[in-house]
């Protein structure tokens, strides 16, 4: 059977997750709270990967991943995740997501039934960890990094789309397009976007060898596999006709500037942005003023 060659596989692990007692049954109205704190929720989603990996107990499956899809936003707004912890949860969900579909090669037709529901779920995990990220707009500081993230995977897999979890929720594109809106409304320079360019951000690498999102580390230059010659690997500054030039940037990472990072990252997501929308203007699409900047909009299908 199918599923049984996935059996072998091992789980991911989330940081902490190691040497935790069983987790009690999903919360429903009989026997608990339908919110989660933080640690109930990293015990969840485990165990709802589990179940689906295993295309066991979907029902239970089922529960679980609505909890989990209607408690994520409350736990980013409250800052119950950081930034690198919600990259990491979402690392393990698009591992679901090519697991029960043999990364996406897989139509519905070849699978079961209960293959078909796994999959839809794991896809249900994705869709609401986007939406739940873009409903919590006042934690730029933490969501953007997991959205780009998140955008590099459909943009790079745009199959996943054609999942119904993604056009089942009427708030999430409309959401993207005014995100997207509200970075183009202050662009970085144009020399942050061509300095920058190959540099990669902290997320990117920390998902150097993600296989999932291998194609799009393509495209950057990380110090242990490039050497920078021009820079003796170090960038230049932005401007070099000044005296008081800002530092210079590392290229392991934007971290020691934070505020270019966002720039950097910024200017990123709108690039996927764009690509998203030539990908499937059915559920996005985008105009671009004579001064490049863009501006978003739900596609009716996307808004549906």
């Amino acid at each position: 059977m199918f599923h049984s060659s996935r059996d072998s596989r091992p789980l991911p692990v989330l940081p902490g997750a190691a040497g935790r007692p069983p987790t009690p049954p999903a919360p429903t109205a009989a026997n608990g709270p339908t919110r989660l704190d933080a640690h109930s929720y990293t015990s969840e989603l485990i165990r709802a990967l589990h179940l689906i990996h295993t295309v066991e107990d979907l029902d239970t499956a089922t529960t679980i991943v609505n909890t989990l899809n209607s408690s994520l936003t409350t736990l980013i707004a409250t800052d119950s995740f950081d930034s690198m912890t919600l990259i990491k949860m979402a690392c393990v969900v698009m591992w679901a997501v090519h697991s029960t579909t043999e990364g996406l090669t897989l139509t519905e037709d070849t699978l079961s039934a209960d293959e078909r529901r796994a999959a839809a779920l794991a896809q249900s995990l994705a869709a609401g960890a986007v939406l739940a990220l873009l409903l919590s707009p006042r934690r730029a500081t933490v969501t953007l990094a997991p959205l780009k993230v998140w955008l590099w995977w459909v943009v790079s897999h745009p199959a996943a789309l054609a999942a119904a979890a993604w056009s089942q929720r009427p708030a999430l594109w409309p959401a993207l397009a005014q995100l997207l809106d509200s970075l183009s409304a202050a662009p970085p320079p144009a020399a942050h976007a061509y300095t920058y360019e190959t540099v990669p951000l902290p997320e990117d690498e920390e998902l150097l060898g993600f296989q999932p999102l291998e194609a799009m580390c393509k495209g950057l230059r990380f110090p242990n596999h490039a050497a920078w010659d021009t820079y003796g690997g170090r960038l230049p500054d932005l401007d070099e006709q000044e005296d008081l030039s800002p530092p210079e940037v590392s290229t392991v990472c934007l971290s020691n500037e934070p505020e270019l990072e966002q720039k950097v990252r910024a200017h990123r997501l709108l690039q996927l942005g764009r690509r998203l929308a030539d990908l499937r203007p059915d559920l996005i699409t985008y105009t671009e003023a004579e001064d490049g900047a863009a501006s978003f909009s739900a596609a009716a299908a996307g808004a549906l």
